[in-house]
Formats: C-alpha cells, structure tokens, sequence
C-alpha cells in the first residue's frame, strides 16, 4: 500500500527476513513460508504491466553460505547478486549467480572504507606491490574473476623443517593441491624437500584455486628454494602435470591480452 501510495520507482527491504505478510501470521519474519511469500508478492508487484518497478532485496545467509529459505526464491527474482570477501581483508568481490537480462559473467571489485564501499579500478594494480627490486620467493600469474582477469602475486617461504613431518601450509590454496605440486618438485626437479616447510600466499588473500596457476606456484617454490628472485616482469600462466610438463590453460589468449595492456613482457 505504501509503495502504492507514494508511486516509487526502486524498492529496498534489507533484509527481506524482516518482512512479513498478514495472510500468512501466526508464521513469524524470517520464516520461510513468510520469506516465500513476500518475495512474490514483490515480484507481481514490480512486473505490473502499466507501472514496473525495480525492488533490491537483501537477504540473509544462512551457514552454508546459501539464501536463508526456500531454495524457490532465486528462482522468482531476476538476478542474484552475492557480495564475498574476507573480514581481515577490505576487498570485496561482487558477482551474480543467476540474470535474466545479462551476463553472469560479470564482476565487480570494491573496497570497504570507513564510508562504504569504493571501486577497485585496475585490479591488477590493487594485487602487485610496487617495487624497485625483484624479490626472492614472488611469482606473478593471472585470476580469473568472472569475465575480468588480473594478475596476482603467489609468495613462497622454504625455511628448513626440524620435525620429522615438515610443515605445508597454503592460505589460499587446498593442502593436497600444494602436496602435489611438491611432490612433481621432488621428482620431476630433484629438488630436495623433505627437510622443508613449504608456506604459500597469494597477494590479497585471494584464492588460487585454477589449474592456470600451478606453474607460477611451482616458480615461487623454487625462487624461495635456490634463493634467487624472479624478473617482475615474467608473467607465469599453465597447469602442471605430474610428467613435470606445461599445459595450456583455457582463455590464455585473453590472459595474454591483459598482460600486453599492463606492460608484461
């Protein structure tokens, strides 16, 4: 009635679990049966075909890191939009999950300030640190976001271990992943690991998860082995196999593209 009444364009509920419906009391805000129904009350509201308008709905998330409710309701809507990051790290990645009207291949980068949240322009800026001499253990490969690429630096230390099980820690990057690209170290590079702890990070806590970033993975492990630094100027984008050979990734052309435009040689 409300929205009726003073004819708005652009509707917000944050979050939607605070809103209820009477038909549907005694159930309390937050319900599903509640959540459901408030949704597609919203949605024949908005898609009138003499008056549209546009409704932002912001919901709740329950521990799965799912809609809170029905799994119906992204299924109603046009567009689900997820916002993720890290609460020890102000970036922010905003992508949709599901659009009607565009491509889901879309991501936005922001950063959280005391006054909200500012675009990341040129992303690939936001993960390299400025330098004036190369460092030793620091590799430089491309993520892929969505449609939107940016390059990263991957650190590695190497310090000796004095257990009998030496210590694989990748903050950003799965155990046995890290187990593996070891192992094809030892074999396939006669590197010597077993007294080694081997520690992996990437620039901006973002997560290394693509096989296109194995190779510069594999680079930072051995610039930190042999101590010797790497050119910044050497971009590293290619899975491994366990033969100890380079192969070519998917969407390398665009990769290369964006290496070209930021200088890379």
């Amino acid at each position: 009635e409300e929205v009726v009444k003073y004819d708005v364009d652009f509707i917000v509920l944050d979050s939607i679990q605070t809103f209820y419906l009477n038909e549907f009391l005694p159930s309390k805000q937050g319900n599903p049966t509640q959540t459901n129904g408030v949704v597609s009350a919203l949605k024949d509201l908005c898609k009138q075909s003499g008056r549209p308008r546009c409704t932002l709905a912001i919901s709740q998330m329950n521990k799965k890191e799912e809609i809170a409710g029905y799994n119906s309701i992204p299924h109603i809507v046009d567009a689900c939009l997820y916002i993720e990051g890290d609460d020890s790290d102000p970036l922010r990645i905003l992508h949709a999950t599901k659009n009607r009207f565009g491509d889901v291949e879309e991501a936005g980068f922001f950063y959280m300030t005391a006054t909200g949240l500012d675009e990341v322009g040129d992303i690939s800026n936001y993960f390299i640190t400025k330098r004036n001499h190369d460092v030793v253990g620091v590799a430089i490969t491309g993520i892929r976001e969505a449609n939107r690429y940016a390059m990263c630096e991957v650190e590695s230390l190497t310090p000796k271990s004095f257990t009998s099980f030496p210590t694989r820690i990748g903050s950003n990057l799965k155990r046995d992943n890290l187990n593996i690209l070891v192992s094809i170290l030892e074999q396939r590079a006669n590197m010597v690991m077993i007294d080694k702890n081997v520690i992996i990070k990437a620039s901006g806590n973002i997560n290394i998860h693509e096989p296109s970033s194995n190779l510069a993975i594999l680079m930072s492990i051995a610039s930190s082995y042999y101590n010797t630094a790497i050119s910044g100027s050497t971009l590293f984008y290619g899975d491994v196999s366990l033969t100890g050979e380079i192969k070519k990734c998917p969407n390398f052309e665009s990769f290369a593209a964006e290496a070209d435009r930021l200088g890379y040689k």
